[in-house]
């Protein structure tokens, strides 16, 4: 059976979710070797059209004859492609260089998968949700000189499918494929790169930030834990240090804000004056681009029924059910950003097939001073232990001898 083949015998229509993770599978044999067609026969046929689209394009990806003026040297490798992977660790600088892009002669259009990456890269980019009009996809196409992707690991099929059939120009995919997986399902990134002709992909080797001193806490309670959590707050708030508390699950992540919150800002309601809080949607004012999924801010006060949020240089007011307590974030949540101080809680009970390699690596590669890691089981600190080793190159150090050092 040919692609195209596979692809007609697919087109089912909407028969139900589809199997996330055999679509990963599929996707890396359509471009190895022959692929499963009866299994293929009974996946969701929008999927797999998505899927049989996007591996198709990126397949026959072609260069341009000539590359344009005013392109860093770094990229010109890649920039001659129509579709191209710029990728490498944590730290590598891969944000950073395509900033450079605008000092370059052509259009570009930066956009993020979240809404702090894409203010992280300028203050015009937005998200490809806004940039392709979801929910709706109302953007049929769009012409453009580069479309930069920030944070390409979180891509989904549907988001890159809509990419490849409207944006005119090139692309670049900016990301770690090592990265955790979209909520939505396992990671399609190194789907995308293994699709691309190897001079397509450029990867990052040399780290450049601050490898955060590991420091361990070993096997506790889960009372102790907590204590722990929350005297390492309190002191990083009191000497206003950059700080964020990181976990694998939300309910988790909810109770520790809630604890956390109590022992810094007494008072009542759902936020307090002082309180730390994550928007929870892209908001637009008069078609203007003013906080993005993501981005922490402050609580100033409440005025009627909105809380008055501060966020970088703007003052919004936000209804409740579009922020919530930031203390504490899930490792989803916390992927695209960097902290000088990050204190990583994996209690016992969760799966052993959650606690990844890529998303351990993600919390410890957050913090660009030192990571306080805590567990309660001794299995969980094992493969933590490993996975460190193998990231820095070096021993995993103790927190007992220094717990209060935040220098």
């Amino acid at each position: 059976f040919s692609k195209s083949a596979v692809s007609s015998t697919i087109m089912v229509g909407l028969a139900g979710p589809a199997d996330i993770t055999f679509l990963s599978h599929l996707a890396t044999s359509l471009a190895t070797s022959d692929p499963p067609v009866d299994k293929i026969k009974s996946t969701s046929g929008w999927f797999i059209t998505w899927l049989m689209f996007c591996i198709d394009i990126l397949s026959k990806n072609l260069p341009s004859l000539t590359i344009p003026e005013g392109i860093p040297e770094e990229l010109k490798s890649i920039i001659k492609w129509r579709y191209s992977v710029l990728t490498g660790d944590a730290g590598t600088g891969k944000s950073t260089l395509v900033k450079q892009l605008k000092n370059s002669p052509l259009k570009v259009n930066f956009t993020a998968l979240t809404g702090k990456a894409a203010k992280r890269l300028d203050e015009t980019a937005t998200t490809l949700h806004d940039f392709l009009g979801f929910p709706s996809w109302k953007v049929k196409s769009f012409d453009t000189d580069v479309l930069v992707i920030d944070e390409a690991s979180m891509i989904t099929w549907q988001m890159l499918y809509h990419t490849l059939s409207k944006v005119k120009g090139h692309v670049i995919f900016v990301g770690d494929p090592e990265q955790i997986a979209p909520v939505e399902g396992e990671s399609i990134f190194p789907v995308i790169i293994n699709s691309m002709p190897p001079d397509a992909v450029k990867k990052l080797d040399i780290v450049y930030r601050t490898k955060s001193v590991i420091t361990e806490i070993k096997q506790m309670d889960r009372k102790q834990a907590v204590s722990r959590i929350i005297a390492l707050a309190c002191l990083f708030e009191k000497k206003n240090k950059h700080w964020q508390v990181v976990t694998p699950l939300r309910a988790v992540a909810s109770f520790l804000n809630t604890k956390i919150q109590n022992s810094l800002h007494k008072g009542e309601g759902a936020f307090r004056k002082g309180d730390r809080v994550i928007f929870l949607k892209n908001l637009r004012i008069d078609g203007i681009f003013c906080a993005g999924n993501g981005q922490i801010g402050t609580v100033l006060g409440k005025d009627g029924n909105f809380y008055v949020v501060q966020f970088g240089d703007k003052v919004i007011n936000c209804y409740p059910d579009e922020i919530s307590l930031a203390y504490a974030l899930t490792l989803h949540k916390a992927q695209a950003s960097e902290y000088d101080y990050v204190i990583c809680y994996v209690p016992a009970g969760i799966r052993e097939d959650f606690i990844t390699s890529d998303l351990i690596k993600v919390a410890l590669t957050r913090a660009r001073k030192k990571t306080f890691v805590i567990t309660e089981d001794e299995e969980t600190l094992t493969k933590i232990k490993l996975c460190h080793d193998i990231v820095f190159g070096e021993k995993i150090q103790h927190l007992e001898s220094n717990i209060c050092s935040c220098k």
